[in-house]
């Protein structure tokens, strides 16, 4: 589809979790975090596929979000949760929406075979992202905590470290933000695994920003443990947080599922899918980022 929104993943069906973006004609908003998911599966996929149509299909697939991923990045660096245009600034500038568009892009270009004007066009946003999170890092080194909208969470202040931690991990001009980050976090946010991080955000509709916010809530535990298992885990506080984020998330899982934590306070027992795929996505961090630490 040709326009502001060509690269974008699409969605023809309406969806509960962003009411006001749908349109019976047009589908739902085109979003960043949509398409840097997008990316991130496509490229996972793409990396153990075999030459052929279907793997071309998924390169392909991968070149298109990138592009659209570039196009919607704000002139600073940084992402909202849309924008039609290089002049539409009407959404906030959003730590989630930077989250998942550094994952993709960085996920995209451990894709072989990818174009080398796409490899270009990634290389230069995460240039640029890593440029604003420099800039916007508070000034003792340990994350961004309140530089974004707050909520009413009592841990609001923390809560965007938490999110950017995992993507800081991979942008190497970030080391010593992303350690500074990670102390952080493993020191105010690792201890209850029942807690939710709670982060609201206005919704664009292709006719402008709705006139409501949405709570979009997801397992503090597992989200801010992501970024810790990340690593580099090459000291013995490292090795120990990583440990209590492990140990939890292995406690917490029941027959392959971790469930709805607001339902679980209350009683009940429902396996939630975003919920499960944020816990292993963070189990699944700690691969490759072991290190021996020094005695």
């Amino acid at each position: 589809r040709e326009g502001w929104w060509a690269g974008a993943l699409v969605s023809t069906e309406y969806d509960d979790d962003f009411v006001h973006t749908f349109d019976p004609v047009r589908g739902a908003v085109p979003t960043v975090d949509a398409t840097a998911n997008a990316c991130t599966v496509w490229s996972r996929v793409a990396r153990d596929e075999p030459a052929g149509a279907r793997r071309d299909r998924l390169v392909a697939a991968i070149g298109r979000a990138v592009g659209f991923l570039a196009r919607l990045q704000r002139p600073d660096g940084a992402w909202t949760l849309s924008r039609s245009g290089p002049d539409d600034d009407r959404l906030p500038v959003r730590e989630l929406s930077i989250r998942f568009a550094v994952l993709g892009l960085t996920d995209a270009l451990r894709v072989a075979g990818l174009d080398p004007a796409v490899v270009t066009e990634a290389e230069a946003a995460l240039e640029r992202v890593e440029v604003f999170l420099l800039r916007t890092a508070l000034d003792d080194g340990s994350g961004w905590n309140d530089r974004f909208d707050p909520t009413d969470s009592r841990h609001a202040r923390a809560e965007p470290t938490a999110l950017l931690l995992e993507p800081a991990r991979r942008l190497a001009g970030l080391g010593d933000v992303a350690e500074g980050a990670a102390a952080a976090v493993a020191r105010s946010l690792l201890d209850d695994e029942g807690a939710t991080l709670v982060r609201s955000f206005w919704v664009p509709t292709w006719d402008g920003v709705a006139p409501t916010k949405l709570v979009w809530e997801q397992p503090r535990h597992a989200v801010a443990g992501a970024g810790v298992l990340a690593g580099p885990l090459d000291t013995p506080a490292a090795v120990a947080a990583a440990r209590r984020v492990a140990t939890t998330l292995v406690q917490t899982e029941v027959h392959g599922h971790w469930y709805d934590l607001e339902a679980a306070a209350a009683g009940e027992v429902i396996a939630f899918v975003s919920n499960t795929l944020l816990s292993l996505r963070a189990l699944q961090a700690w691969k490759g980022a072991w290190v021996a630490p020094s005695a």
